[in-house]
């Protein structure tokens, strides 16, 4: 931000706050021109008569020279508020998906007890085969 934008920012804010430059100068302890010539920009603006300014406007610093207040929703609000749904939806695909995967896990853990019991089953019915085809060879 440039000497001129803090300065026209100045100005409209002590005209918005109905303070005179006489009043504004004695608030700030200094000479009714030399605060003239710092809203005619005649005068460089240290920034310490910034935050003065500022606080006798009662305005934050980055008003004073923004021209705005960042702290107060602006054009960027829309976009925080693209941000917030683009979490939370986030967050909820997260979730959803957890969700499955402890599904999948628990079907499989499942699928591997059956895996288990059938190879049980498969043994034991090959060890009765082995046993009757030990039978009829006895018989035969």
């Amino acid at each position: 931000m440039d000497d001129n934008s803090i300065k026209g920012n100045i100005s409209a804010l002590r005209e918005e706050s109905d303070i005179s430059q006489t009043e504004m100068a004695i608030r700030l302890g200094i000479d009714r021109n030399t605060y003239r010539k710092i809203e005619r920009g005649e005068t460089r603006i240290l920034n310490g008569r910034v935050a003065d300014i500022a606080r006798e406007l009662g305005v934050s610093t980055e008003k004073l020279v923004l021209g705005y207040d960042p702290a107060v929703p602006g054009p960027d609000s829309r976009l925080e508020d693209c941000r917030e749904a683009f979490r939370q939806r986030e967050q909820a695909l997260v979730e959803n998906y957890e969700h499955k995967i402890e599904e999948l896990r628990r079907e499989i853990r499942g699928l591997r007890e059956l895996s288990d019991t059938l190879k049980e089953q498969i043994k034991d019915k090959n060890a009765i085969i082995s046993f009757l085809r030990g039978q009829k060879s006895d018989n035969g």
